[in-house]
């Protein structure tokens, strides 16, 4: 025998079963005879409560924002020194108005 990452963890898993909602079943196959079991199953899930909740809709919006940005990338070094120089303009327009 040996401990598992799953023995470490059941502590936590304990104390936050409100968040994870652990599930566990148990299969005993035994033929009829109790003594001699033939087959025995064990399967535990833990909902995963972060990755549904936070990283899968960040990894959404992450990707959405990213196909809108992709449309002004065109490999032109003249448009990317353009948007620099657009960019400069606002900035300074922006310090102009707000003093």
């Amino acid at each position: 025998m040996q401990y598992t990452a799953t023995g470490y963890s059941k502590p936590l898993r304990r104390i936050f079963s409100f968040l994870y909602q652990p599930a566990r079943r148990v299969e005993v196959e035994d033929d009829g005879l109790e003594v001699l079991r033939t087959a025995k199953r064990f399967e535990s899930k833990v909902h995963p409560f972060f990755e549904e909740t936070f990283y899968k809709p960040l990894s959404r919006l992450i990707l959405s924002v990213s196909q809108k940005v992709k449309a002004i990338q065109t490999g032109h070094i003249q448009l990317y020194l353009s948007y620099i120089f657009v960019t400069l303009v606002l900035l300074l327009i922006f310090l102009r108005i707000s003093r």
